[in-house]
């Protein structure tokens, strides 16, 4: 398998053979917003005719756009209101969180690793607030797509403080289905607990060409910030194929006082 070594590399991904037509680039132009967060969950959009004159096309690509999206559940269109932003998936707090990698292990399913990126790097402002680092300060950066009898499963985005990542070489150490928190815990910071979201999400450019899915497919998104003793540890974004996957939860209840 190809290894990329750079978000760049990465970000240079197009998929081919994708339309260009004006449905297609209002459809593009209202997501690429609402995920720049232009337009919160629950807001309510402009109208038909303000979109369309901020695109510079007719109100019939609008129209469409807004129809496909609304099938696919992004945006929610309510009759003599208008259109709105869906909102976000429920936050649920996990009682037990392990590696993805073993979590399929210990199922017996069989998988391959393929690294995008495995480098250090200075992280986004939303993780570095949520790991506790100092403007600037660095994180290791590991990105990998998870194949299912060679079919893309899942794209895991990792930053991790506090590690050495010198044995992790280009990434090789990955290839072979090798756990990051195993690596974590060998380097004295077992992970202890961990605070996730769940929600559904929607591919952009990049993860429709990594998936081989059409614009705009939904993913299962599971966000996470996992500690260890010395705190928050790394923070993960996963996005699964949501055709191969299901989630599946168990919950125990104290039974009712009388």
């Amino acid at each position: 398998m190809q290894t990329w070594k750079s978000v760049q590399q990465i970000k240079g991904l197009r998929v081919a053979g994708m339309g260009d037509n004006l449905q297609d680039r209002a459809r593009r132009a209202i997501v690429s917003d609402i995920e720049a967060g232009t337009y919160e969950p629950g807001e309510r959009l402009p109208a038909e005719k303000e979109l369309a004159a901020q695109l510079g096309v007719s109100l019939a690509p609008v129209r469409g756009a807004l129809d496909q999206l609304a099938q696919r559940g992004t945006v929610v269109r309510r009759q003599g209101s208008g259109t709105y932003v869906s909102e976000r998936g429920v936050r649920y707090r996990l009682e037990s969180w392990q590696s993805c990698t073993d979590d399929l292990k210990n199922q017996g399913i069989e998988f391959d690793t393929q690294v995008l990126v495995c480098d250090t790097d200075v992280p986004p402002s939303e993780v570095a607030d949520a790991l506790h680092l100092q403007q600037g300060e660095s994180a290791f950066h590991l990105v990998r797509l998870v194949y299912l009898r060679n079919e893309p499963g899942i794209l895991l985005d990792s930053w991790t403080r506090d590690i050495d990542p010198s044995a992790f070489g280009d990434g090789a150490f990955f290839e072979n289905g090798r756990s990051l928190y195993g690596e974590l815990a060998d380097q004295g910071m077992p992970i202890m607990s961990a605070d996730t979201s769940i929600e559904i999400c929607f591919t952009d450019e990049l993860e429709s060409s990594l998936f081989d899915l059409p614009y705009a497919s939904p993913l299962l998104q599971v966000t996470g910030v996992a500690n260890s003793r010395l705190g928050p540890t790394e923070w993960s974004r996963l996005r699964y194929n949501a055709p191969i996957f299901s989630l599946n939860m168990h919950r125990e209840f104290e039974p009712r006082q009388m």
